[in-house]
């Protein structure tokens, strides 16, 4: 448990002071650590109110990495519990 609090402490540092690319891969890696690592999802949400710019758009959509971490986050977890080796 506290090892979940420093990590996220971590990468809201990374977030706040460090380029954005070591952020986004930090977080991808928090969600493949942890089990059901919503902070993740909040910390994206941080970021991307952030850094976004409003003019930037992809298909119209805004929150971009949100969405998209969104569902990686459902992938991540939906392939954990298919790779678990407790089925035996």
């Amino acid at each position: 448990m506290i090892s979940r609090i420093i990590y996220s402490v971590l990468v809201l540092s990374t977030i706040l002071f460090w380029p954005f690319w070591i952020s986004l891969f930090m977080i991808f890696i928090g969600m493949l650590y942890f089990n059901k690592y919503y902070e993740g999802l909040a910390l994206i949400i941080i970021f991307e109110s952030l850094y976004s710019v409003p003019e930037v758009k992809i298909f119209d959509l805004y929150f971009v990495y949100t969405i998209s971490f969104f569902f990686v986050f459902v992938l991540i977890q939906y392939l954990k519990k298919k790779l678990t080796l407790d089925t035996f």
